[in-house]
């Protein structure tokens, strides 16, 4: 059984997690890790004010004779200057890129916290549609990871979701309370509080609680050896969509690796050039 000792110890590991529940899921850098494909690229810095104030870092990729934008939001960690090795194929397969940095990230002022980076994905959005060179009409989401969970939120909600054609989402979690619990499970010494820990975080910005509102076709891409997010999650997701939904299953290296195949590129391009080459929804 733990000493006194041992509990007050386990108190003070938990309290970062009880008192910010964001600490739990979100890791940003402020490292740049630029290397020279990115540089070759060209990446065009924008910076914005989030709807309170915040002011945002992206980088704008201009495909040569773009078919249409991607709206990427990354996963938890890093920032965009390592994200953006992973959706360069993207601008070579003829879509320009916005990229976006949540608050905390990278050169993005603030700090980190769930309700943020949501707000901030609304924003992302309403400046993507305004950047020279962009056709409003053709306009897709792709959210990887956590960023998947920003995704369907700005899908769901946005003044502008009528103009999102396609959402894409890689590797998403179902929901915060379930992924944060699985999580805690994972250690021995959060094991234990795995319950009352997860009923901390909320669902307000959860994909399971938006997936229903977005109208957008829905693409969801997971991988078999995913366990950082397992695929459970997409499969969950999959089931409360309404609107038009594909579920692409990989069996790559795990978490967020399913583009990394060429095949899958080539899926995707495919599907994102018929999608925006049709005309808008109406809403």
């Amino acid at each position: 059984m733990p000493s006194f000792r041992q509990n007050i110890c386990l108190l003070f590991l938990l309290f970062p997690i009880m008192s910010g529940c964001s600490l739990l899921l979100l890791h940003p850098s402020r490292e740049s890790f630029t290397n020279a494909r990115i540089r070759a690229a060209d990446p065009r810095d924008v910076f914005f004010p989030s709807s309170d104030g915040v002011i945002l870092h992206a980088w704008f990729l201009k495909a040569k004779e773009p078919k249409g934008t991607v709206l990427v939001f990354h996963g938890n960690a890093q920032n965009i200057t390592s994200h953006a090795n992973g959706v360069l194929w993207l601008v070579e397969e003829g879509f320009n890129v916005f990229l976006v940095d949540y608050r905390g990230y990278g050169i993005s002022s603030g700090h980190a916290s769930l309700s943020g980076i949501h707000q901030d994905g609304l924003a992302a959005l309403d400046v993507a549609l305004s950047l020279p060179g962009v056709d409003p009409t053709r306009i897709a989401v792709l959210g990887q990871s956590i960023g998947g969970s920003v995704a369907v939120y700005v899908a769901a909600t946005s003044s502008h979701r009528d103009k999102i054609k396609l959402l894409v989402l890689d590797s998403s979690i179902y929901s915060y309370r379930s992924i944060a619990k699985e999580k805690l499970s994972e250690h021995v010494l959060t094991w234990m509080f795995q319950y009352p820990i997860s009923l901390l975080f909320g669902e307000d910005y959860s994909p399971s609680t938006w997936i229903d509102k977005v109208e957008a076709d829905v693409v969801l891409v997971s991988d078999l050896n995913d366990h950082v997010v397992p695929p459970d999650n997409s499969t969950k997701l999959f089931a409360k969509i309404r609107s038009p939904k594909e579920t692409w299953i990989t069996n790559q290296a795990g978490h967020t690796t399913s583009f990394t195949n060429d095949q899958m590129q080539k899926r995707l391009s495919s599907r994102l050039s018929k999608c925006l080459a049709s005309p808008a929804k109406k809403m």
